[in-house]
């Protein structure tokens, strides 16, 4: 059985073989004891009510179409026939596997019976060259064609058998002969009878029939490419090209691979950009039309043709620069065409839909190429219109009919669909991106498109700048700091008043997030700058939040202060008392008066002649000045002060250590004490 059920549309054949829908539901399969057999069941997905069951017979021709299409017929005469459209072709493909479980049948086919096969009433089933004639393949024969494709169009089965003799008769051959004829008589009315034979051939969907031949191909794209074809040859060349694009969605995908990759091989992309630049509004759009379907195919293979065009030195000729010409020079005033080459431009510059070379990584090449060549004249529009002097009160420049203007409507939708896109890039390329606005001042310049007095646009600016915000990068946030970038933010926010739209909800979450996220820098410049302003502000609880966020961290930050200057006077006074224990041990193990420096009655009578030997002595001297009165001694006076020491340190002769100085670490001063064990002091040498 079927593992689950599928949303399908139920249709069937009347009398004059058209298809009607019948309903809408959910298909599933069972054992019907009364039938003695398995059915396939649908029920209404609005009611519940069954409103198809159909036994699954065992010679029932079932056909399998586009991928979504399950056709057949219960009556002999093929007709009765009945078909289920799937919503998906997961779904489709379930119920056909199933099927053909039943039947015994290759589910990897499309139809389940061989329609050369006998059936049960074999004897009275004629062979199908004889069921239908083809008329021979000539000019005054296209109608006729024409109108024996239209009367199988209903029918699987007689479907099935007119490929197989288009198959052995080599027909597709001769009508494209008959095609250049038509083009080189310029009959119209048989052009015309062409396209539509074509395309129901298209439509029968078989693989072998697709292959329309390439000397044909080949010079169809060098119509296109030539100079000398006019216009109107060009559209209609294009629109051709269109239309097999359109229907390569209904293929299956191998069908649909070799159809695309026929195209790119015989070079459709350089074709493409070429006509993309002829001054034809309709030639345009056609091709932006293909490229698109290009694109949707294959996004690398349009990354890798731009790679080539940059390596042969076209750089900022590549055909990126072609579509984004071509959206911004958009004449519609609704600029439908600008949505579509900016979900096309969307597409190329998708990370996912880059691939990666074990010797190089193309999206990083791509990017590279797209940022150098290409996002100046993306951005073009933009510094257009935030350019100097523009914004100014009475600037005669800023009215609405000035096209640069953000005020200008179309413009400001231009200006909305270019914002879209660089919100994208900031998303998904990183410091591709975050280099080049901070490297152009990118951020104050969209800022500036906040005075438009279209709303539409104002948004994409707070969604832009959310986005950025959202990244929490330390250089965005202090680029934003350091510039005072949330001025205008603010400014906007304040004359949109407490009116609750969607500018005002946009705005309050960008604060809302710093907020939750806690992005200390930007709350610490929100409330240090702008806080008053918000400070009336109480039907939202986010700016007050932001001062609670901002007293909590200030807070904090001042314990740890505290704590850290307590810890560091608890160290300085350690090292303090070991110092003072070390010299006060030093002073008892040694002569402690000879230590002192005598006083002025107890100079011996020959200091004369200490005096005149002092300029010989002067360098001795000063190596033998003891430690008493070294550096160590300075710091020990100076410790041994604060700590309330003896009064023999606090005499004048000691008033000139008092200095601030840097202690030794422990191990330094375990060290010096090492050393003054082994050695005692040297005695100053004042008696000679």
């Amino acid at each position: 059985m079927a593992s689950r059920r599928h949303r399908v549309k139920v249709y069937v054949r009347d009398e004059d073989r058209k298809w009607s829908e019948i309903g809408i539901g959910q298909v599933s399969s069972r054992y019907i004891g009364r039938l003695h057999g398995v059915c396939l069941l649908v029920h209404s997905e609005s009611d519940g009510l069954l409103i198809m069951q159909s036994k699954i017979h065992p010679n029932t021709c079932y056909q399998k179409q586009r991928g979504v299409l399950i056709l057949w017929s219960e009556a002999e005469n093929d007709s009765d026939g009945l078909a289920l459209s799937f919503q998906d072709p997961a779904g489709c493909r379930e119920i056909w596997e199933y099927i053909c479980q039943v039947q015994g049948k290759d589910p990897s086919l499309e139809i389940t019976q061989n329609v050369l096969d006998t059936s049960e009433n074999n004897d009275e089933m004629p062979q199908s060259s004889n069921l239908i004639e083809l008329p021979d393949c000539e000019l005054n024969t296209l109608e006729q064609i024409e109108n024996l494709f239209d009367s199988v169009s209903a029918s699987p089965l007689r479907q099935e058998r007119l490929a197989l003799i288009l198959e052995n008769e080599d027909y597709v051959q001769k009508l494209l002969q008959l095609f250049h004829t038509c083009e080189n008589q310029q009959n119209t009315e048989g052009l015309y009878h062409l396209h539509n034979i074509i395309k129901a051939i298209l439509f029968l969907n078989k693989s072998h029939l697709l292959e329309e031949d390439e000397m044909f191909m080949f010079e169809v794209f060098a119509q296109l490419k030539d100079e000398t074809t006019d216009d109107d040859k060009r559209l209609e060349l294009l629109l051709f090209f269109k239309e097999i694009c359109a229907f390569s969605q209904t293929l299956q995908p191998e069908c649909k691979n070799a159809l695309f990759q026929t195209l790119i091989q015989l070079e459709i992309i350089s074709a493409l950009k070429i006509v993309m630049s002829i001054d034809d509004v309709q030639i345009k759009l056609t091709a932006t039309e293909i490229l698109a379907y290009l694109v949707e195919y294959s996004p690398s293979t349009i990354q890798g043709f731009v790679m080539e065009e940059a390596q042969e030195g076209e750089g900022n000729e590549v055909i990126i620069n072609v579509i984004i010409k071509q959206m911004i020079c958009d004449t519609d005033p609704e600029l439908g065409g600008d949505v579509n080459m900016m979900e096309l431009l969307r597409s190329l510059l998708d990370p996912e839909n880059m691939l990666t070379t074990p010797n190089e990584c193309e999206s990083s090449e791509f990017l590279n190429i797209f940022y150098k060549h290409c996002m100046h004249n993306l951005i073009a529009p933009l510094l257009s219109a935030t350019s100097e002097g523009k914004g100014k009160e009475n600037d005669p420049f800023e009215t609405e009919k000035n096209k640069n203007s953000p005020n200008n409507y179309q413009t400001a939708q231009l200006l909305d669909l270019i914002l879209e896109l660089l919100t994208f890039c900031v998303e998904h390329h990183t410091h591709y991106i975050k280099n080049y606005i901070l490297s152009k001042d990118l951020l104050r310049r969209v800022l500036m498109l906040m005075s438009s007095k279209h709303t539409i646009l104002v948004c994409s600016v707070v969604r832009f700048v959310r986005k950025i915000i959202g990244l929490k990068d330390e250089l965005y946030n202090c680029y934003i700091i350091k510039e005072n970038l949330f001025e205008t933010v603010v400014n906007t926010f304040l004359l949109n008043g407490t009116r609750y739209n969607m500018l005002n909800s946009a705005i309050i979450d960008i604060f809302e997030y710093i907020r939750v996220e806690n992005i200390k820098p930007l709350v610490a410049h929100i409330v240090e700058k702008f806080y008053k302003a918000f400070e009336s502000i109480e039907y939202v609880q986010t700016f007050k939040g932001l001062k609670i966020k901002y007293e909590e961290e200030k807070e904090k930050q001042n314990k740890i202060r505290e704590n850290l200057h307590s810890i560091i006077s608890s160290k300085i006074f350690c090292k303090c008392a070991k110092i003072m224990k070390v010299k006060k041990e030093m002073c008892l193990k040694g002569n402690t008066k000879e230590l002192m420096p005598p006083m002025e009655n107890e100079l011996p009578d020959h200091s004369d002649e200490f005096i005149e030997n002092k300029g010989t002595k002067e360098s001795e001297d000063t190596a033998d000045i003891p430690e008493t009165t070294s550096s160590s001694d300075f710091r020990f006076s100076s410790c041994h002060l604060a700590a309330g020491g003896s009064n023999r340190m606090n005499s004048p002769q000691r008033s000139s250590m008092h200095v601030l100085v840097d202690y030794p670490d422990d191990d330094d001063e375990e060290e010096e004490e090492k050393e003054d064990k082994a050695s005692p002091p040297k005695r100053p040498h004042l008696s000679s």
